[in-house]
């Protein structure tokens, strides 16, 4: 008689005991985050759509060995579940790759695809802000001859397809905005304006997967009065259409101040003027200075903040120690895509200076 207990070729070891099924919902992902610790998995840079905020993380990179050169400049990745959205970058292999595309996953990963950004795609707003993003382009005059024109002007008919993230600058480009697109170096360089504009997948239909958006662009022409090469603060030189010399450059979002008298009021701080929600709090300094630019340490700063509604009202305290204000944020979702205005003034109100602040957060 054989024994039930006795293991033989037919019995095969069970450690569950006949829950299999809640056994492996329990460690379906364990063996995935094994796997990244691994070396078949690389170490990467995970972004948001403007570089501020960046994370560094284990993913599992596939088609690195392409048969096509299409394919050479598109990736697929696997990442753990929730972290990656369309419209974020992964810095892999010293470039910059747009995650284009609705994320899916399987319960044990997620998997995105991701482009290839071959430049920078650099325009001046309405905030005196010189703004960049990494793009994606696809060449749209695959079908045409290259050029358009009457009998008086020909022309070339260059188009490409640019993809972007979706945030608050690149949801302000309208039609008819024209950029550089070629070589900072080059002394005249090609000038393409948006003729159309289209959104690939919006968080206003698929909330909190990310969004991305394909601008066409169409080849233009060169005007040297408006076209200017300008140097950004980190000492590149770069070509910006449409360039307003009364506007600063500088990536700040400080405005000037109103100067009444000869007395000059600066707001300062440390980084890039955004408040991490549920961080530290970030602490901004008043410089007063008189017109031969000697600091003025006599003065008592007056701080104001306004908030857009009630609801940011409710998520952030500020206080003002030793004449700096400090601003703190609590966590909530609600607080990304909002502003608030600091002003700055003098007791007497001689002069005063603003700043916009946004907020950020971890990924």
């Amino acid at each position: 008689m054989k024994e039930w207990y006795l293991i033989g070729n037919s019995t095969k070891p069970n450690m569950l005991g006949g829950y299999e099924n809640q056994g492996f919902l329990d460690y379906k992902e364990d063996a995935f985050f094994e796997a990244l610790e691994t070396d078949i998995a690389t170490t990467v840079l995970l972004y948001n759509s403007d570089l501020s905020i960046k994370k560094e993380i284990r993913c599992i990179m596939q088609g690195n060995v392409a048969d096509t050169q299409l394919q050479s400049t598109q990736r697929k990745g696997l990442f753990a579940c929730g972290t990656a959205k369309d419209g974020m970058y992964v810095f892999f292999e010293n470039a910059y790759w747009l995650i284009i595309g609705f994320p899916g996953t399987n319960g044990i990963y997620q998997k995105v695809t991701m482009s290839l950004c071959q430049f920078q795609l650099r325009w001046q707003n309405s905030d005196k802000k010189i703004i960049e993003r990494w793009a994606y382009a696809e060449d749209f005059t695959k079908y045409s001859n290259g050029l358009i024109g009457n009998y008086t002007l020909t022309i070339g008919d260059n188009q490409y397809g640019v993809i972007l993230p979706i945030d608050t600058e690149t949801k302000n480009l309208k039609r008819d905005m024209r950029f550089p697109m070629d070589f900072d170096d080059n002394e005249q360089p090609d000038i393409y304006k948006l003729t159309n504009r289209k959104v690939k997948l919006s968080d206003n239909n698929y909330s909190g997967h990310g969004g991305t958006m394909i601008v066409t662009m169409s080849l233009d022409v060169f005007n040297p009065d408006n076209d200017k090469k300008i140097t950004l603060e980190n000492g590149q030189e770069v070509w910006i259409c449409n360039y307003n010399r009364s506007r600063s450059h500088l990536p700040s979002t400080t405005q000037p101040p109103n100067k009444t008298t000869d007395l000059t009021a600066n707001i300062e701080y440390r980084g890039k003027p955004v408040i991490n929600i549920g961080g530290y709090s970030k602490t901004f300094s008043a410089k007063f200075l008189n017109s031969s630019g000697d600091i003025l340490s006599n003065i008592t700063p007056i701080w104001k903040v306004t908030t857009p509604d009630d609801i940011v009202n409710k998520y952030i305290h500020h206080s003002v120690t030793d004449g700096k204000l400090c601003i703190k944020a609590d966590y909530n979702e609600k607080l990304f895509d909002s502003k608030i205005r600091i002003d700055l003034s003098d007791p007497d109100k001689l002069c005063s200076a603003y700043i916009l602040v946004e907020f950020g957060g971890g990924i």
